[in-house]
């Protein structure tokens, strides 16, 4: 587009900065229409360059074209894929792809070439690692039951060993870890030295960016007494995250047994002119990282190594945990006619002593110093990130004031505003509006601050009038129910309510007075705003209506609420000191004694007759 525009238009964005830019982006809002879309699409840039407006077309067939050497590159990673994996495309089940590249067409087509079948979009990649930990979990969960899935990490590089003889100078080298190998994993190696050695991990092949993994240095090692090469195994790991490392090291020495040992294990058992050797210790399971794999190394001095037992042919293997010892190899050699009369020697048993060996690693890591400029480096890019998102977001929220104010201004502000204001205000809008896609492109934070700032002064009145005639009607009506309901208290008063009948009648002409006067105020008020326009200030805030409602109500409740006072019940009357109390059964007795006897009819006279 730059050689088409500099043709048909006489301008060079390569000359000005910001051409350059605007045009870049330009041209990848194209390329994401062109992925979605085969027609010839346009590109339209107003004001480009002195004050020209530009336009150009392209298709997707030419962008192909055009990049042609690039979508070459995608097939080899594929094909590497399956030849490293050693299968062919019909052994592929399904193709799922991920990540943005996906919504390229060519990039789908390249795929679809290679594996002979279409490909799955149906991972989004926010998502995928979310899905892959649900499902993790639900394996893992007795309450749920999903079929099993195995994921098995492997290496894409093979990892090589290299080390010096001791007897020459000549380097050997061993692949310990070949392309393709699972990990985590660990291998057991065993060398025959003198001194110390030094082994040095790399990537074989000259495709590799830093070849060298590291050096490992294996120190403290000594001969045997008798001045021969020690045996020393040394562990090798690759860990869960495909890293590789030397894990530990150990120097193998024999111990003799004292002859009384000797003498009593002898009628026991027999065994063969050769070292019981012990396996490295795993516990009888595979460890979290990986179970511990035997490695036989024929280079140079480094010996073969039998199930990690031994380090000769003529050893006998370890029995397995839990497995009954063999018996031991029965000697078949026939012995000489001068040895037959004699008695067989007791043999000398020999204990295997492990000792570990220090590990020195130098791998290719930063300095302390590199390390702590960068981390330096990555905290002064935080915030300027963080800097440059203040001012975009500043740049945006003048930009939405404009856009939002303009629209309100012809809507649900158009009463609020008088029509001088508006004219002015509108300029101001449009003046911010063609600055910031001109010289307010790229400025800092404050000036936007500043920018947002004028315009506030001129918007802020209008809106804040929107809302007080939105609220004020609202703010009017609980002030007058309150006096409402202070009028009512006043009346169940007068009527000797019990409720409030405790309340002093001076405390209660407070509460009357108050009301009269709080009704007085709110029809002054709301008198005052009828006479204003809409686009004028109003003469009150609802703020100050609110905060007067709360002061009326506060004062008259604290009156009417007032409880009553409380009556004390009368006391029992005392008796005297001396009297006691009259028992139970006894306070009957002598209420029978003091009651009088019934009265008897009396009787007649014996000289008089009754008829």
């Amino acid at each position: 587009f730059t050689e088409e525009f500099k043709q048909r238009y006489k301008v060079d964005a390569e000359t000005k900065p910001r051409a350059k830019i605007r045009l870049s982006q330009e041209c990848e809002k194209l390329k994401k229409l062109m992925s979605a879309n085969t027609t010839e699409i346009p590109m339209n840039i107003e004001c480009f360059m002195e004050d020209k407006d530009v336009q150009g077309r392209m298709k997707r067939a030419t962008m192909e074209e055009m990049c042609a050497d690039l979508l070459a590159r995608v097939e080899a990673p594929l094909q590497a894929v399956l030849r490293t994996s050693g299968l062919s495309p019909s052994d592929v089940y399904a193709v799922e792809i991920v990540g943005g590249s996906s919504r390229i067409p060519a990039v789908r087509e390249t795929i679809k070439r290679v594996f002979n079948m279409e490909v799955n979009t149906t991972l989004n990649q926010d998502e995928a690692v979310a899905r892959g930990c649900a499902l993790q979990c639900a394996m893992l969960s007795p309450t749920f039951k999903v079929r099993e899935f195995k994921v098995e990490e492997s290496s894409p590089y093979a990892v090589q060993l290299k080390w010096k003889q001791s007897m020459a100078d000549e380097e050997a080298e061993l692949e310990v870890f070949n392309v393709g190998s699972t990990y985590p994993q660990a291998k057991m190696l065993t060398f025959y030295r003198k001194e110390a050695f030094t082994l040095e991990a790399s990537y074989p092949g000259p495709n590799h960016y830093q070849p060298v993994i590291g050096t490992f240095e294996i120190g403290k090692v000594v001969p045997t007494a008798e001045g021969e090469a020690s045996r020393v195994k040394v562990k090798v790991r690759m860990n869960i995250h495909g890293i590789f490392r030397v894990s530990t090291a150990s120097l193998v020495e024999k111990l003799p047994t004292p002859e009384a040992e000797v003498k009593e294990a002898a009628p026991a058992e027999k065994q063969d002119d050769s070292m019981d050797v012990t396996p490295p210790q795993t516990d009888g399971q595979p460890t979290a990282e990986a179970q511990e794999e035997p490695m036989n190394t024929d280079q140079g001095e480094a010996k073969p190594e039998d199930g990690a037992a031994s380090a000769e042919h003529s050893m006998p293997s370890q029995p397995e945990a839990g497995q009954p010892a063999p018996p031991p190899a029965k000697e078949t050699k026939e012995k000489p006619a001068h040895e037959a009369g004699e008695a067989e020697p007791a043999k000398k048993k020999v204990k295997v002593h492990s000792i570990d060996l220090p590990v020195t690693s130098c791998t290719g890591q930063m300095s302390t110093q590199a390390l702590n400029h960068y981390t330096e480096l990555e905290g002064k890019m935080i915030a300027q990130d963080k800097l440059e998102k203040e001012r975009a977001d500043s740049k945006n929220a003048v930009e939405e004031y404009v856009y939002e104010m303009r629209d309100r201004l012809s809507t649900s502000l158009i009463d609020f505003i008088s029509e001088q204001d508006k004219e002015a205000f509108s300029a101001k809008l449009n003046a911010t509006e063609d600055w910031l896609y001109d010289e307010g492109e790229d400025e800092n934070k404050q000036v936007y601050l500043d920018k947002m700032d004028e315009l506030r002064k001129l918007g802020d009145p209008v809106t804040v009038r929107y809302r007080e005639a939105e609220e004020r009607p609202a703010a009017f009506e609980d002030l007058g129910k309150s006096i409402v309901h202070f009028r009512k208290i006043l009346k169940r008063y007068s009527e000797k309510d019990e409720k409030y009948v405790h309340i002093a009648e001076e405390e209660m002409r407070k509460v009357h007075e108050a009301v009269e006067k709080k009704q007085a105020w709110m029809n002054e008020q709301m008198s005052n705003q009828a006479k204003l326009s809409k686009f004028q200030n109003p003469a009150i805030l609802v703020l100050q209506i609110r905060s007067a409602n709360d002061e009326f109500v506060k004062k008259c409740n604290a009156i009417v609420n007032k409880p009553k006072p409380k009556v004390e019940p009368p006391k029992a009357e005392a008796k005297p000191e001396g009297e006691a109390a009259p028992v139970a059964g006894q306070e009957q007795a002598g209420a029978d004694q003091q009651a009088p006897p019934p009265q008897q009819p009396s009787q007649p006279a014996a000289d008089l007759d009754v008829d």
